[in-house]
C-alpha cells in the first residue's frame, strides 16, 4: 500500500513538473530602433534587467539585426540608410506582447517597438467575375488582384475624374458615381454650393462653352472616350459580369468634364484647372 501511494505521489509529481514545463511561455522577438545617444546601452541587458518589469521577463537577449556599413563601402553607396540601430529583442513572458511594448516604447531609449511583422504569401488573390479584365496587363503588373484580396475599397473614398466625357449612365459606372444627393436636379442650387444641379459631378466645358454656361452634363456625342475609360480603370463596378473592375473597387467617381463637346477632335482641357479646383472643394 506504502509503494503503491509513493508511486501515485512520483507520477502526479512528474505530472505537474511536465505541465510546468508547457506552461512556459514560448521565446518571443520584438524589433527596436535605439535612438543613436542611448546605443551604448545595447551591449548588455544588465540595465533592462534592473527595471521594475524585469520581473517579467526572462531568457533576455538583444542582437544587432542589420550590420553598419563598412567605411569603405559609404562612398560607393552615399545614399544608403545606416540601419545598425535596429535590433531584435529575444524575451520570454507570460504577458501579452502589446503590454511588453507599451512599456518598452515608454522608455527614452528606442525610436520605436514594434512586434515582429508576418509575412503571408500573397495567392492568385481575388478575381472578379467582369469578362474583359484578362484583356488588360495593367492589372495582374500592379498587382491589383492580390491587393483585391486584402482590401476592396471603400464607398466612402470618391476618385475625381477631371477629363473628357464621362458617361455617368455607363453600365459598367454608373452604380460607382458620386451622387450629390443634397442637389437634386430641379434647377435649383439646393446645396448653395454655387453650381445648380451638380448630382452627378459637373461640366465645366459644355456646348455652351462660348457662352460660358456650361451644360452641366459630363457626357457626350463626340464619341471621345477618354475620360470614360479613365473613370473605368479608377472603380469600374466589380463582379458585375461587364466590362472590368475598376483598382478602386467599391470606391466613387467623381465626373468633371473640361472638355467642349463640339468640334471634331476638340479635346483641349481648357478647364482643367477649374475642374481640379471644383474636385478639391467637393472633397
Amino acid at each position: 500500500m506504502k509503494k503503491l501511494w509513493l508511486t501515485c505521489c512520483l507520477v502526479l509529481i512528474l505530472y505537474l513538473e511536465s505541465s510546468l514545463v508547457k506552461a512556459q511561455p514560448a521565446r518571443k522577438e520584438l524589433i527596436l530602433k535605439w535612438k543613436s545617444e542611448y546605443l551604448h546601452l545595447a551591449t548588455s541587458t544588465a540595465w533592462l534587467k534592473k527595471l521594475t518589469w524585469a520581473k517579467y521577463l526572462e531568457n533576455i537577449e538583444l542582437k544587432q539585426r542589420f550590420a553598419q556599413i563598412p567605411q569603405n563601402q559609404t562612398k560607393l553607396h552615399p545614399k544608403a540608410v545606416d540601419l545598425s540601430t535596429i535590433y531584435t529583442l529575444y524575451y520570454s513572458s507570460p504577458l501579452p506582447q502589446f503590454k511588453i511594448i507599451r512599456f518598452l516604447q515608454s522608455l527614452p531609449y528606442f525610436e520605436y517597438v514594434e512586434p515582429l511583422p508576418t509575412l503571408i504569401p500573397f495567392s492568385t488573390g481575388y478575381r472578379p467575375n467582369d469578362p474583359l479584365l484578362n484583356n488588360h496587363l495593367t492589372f495582374s503588373r500592379i498587382r491589383a488582384f492580390e491587393a483585391w484580396e486584402l482590401q476592396k475599397g471603400d464607398t466612402n473614398i470618391t476618385i475625381a475624374v477631371v477629363d473628357s466625357e464621362i458617361a455617368w449612365d455607363h453600365p459598367d459606372l454608373e452604380n460607382n458615381i458620386k451622387i450629390n444627393y443634397q442637389d437634386p436636379i430641379n434647377g435649383i442650387d439646393d446645396d448653395n454650393d454655387g453650381y445648380r444641379d451638380n448630382y452627378r459631378g459637373w461640366d465645366l466645358a459644355g456646348e455652351a462653352l462660348s457662352a460660358n454656361q456650361p451644360d452641366n452634363d459630363t457626357r457626350s456625342l463626340t464619341n471621345f472616350a477618354h475620360g470614360t475609360q479613365v473613370a473605368g480603370f479608377a472603380a469600374a463596378v466589380p463582379d458585375n459580369n461587364i466590362g472590368i473592375a475598376g483598382t478602386g473597387f467599391r470606391t466613387k467617381i467623381l465626373p468633371v468634364k473640361v472638355t467642349p463637346d463640339i468640334g471634331p477632335g476638340n479635346t483641349n482641357m481648357s478647364y482643367g484647372y477649374d475642374g481640379i479646383i471644383y474636385a478639391a472643394n467637393a472633397g
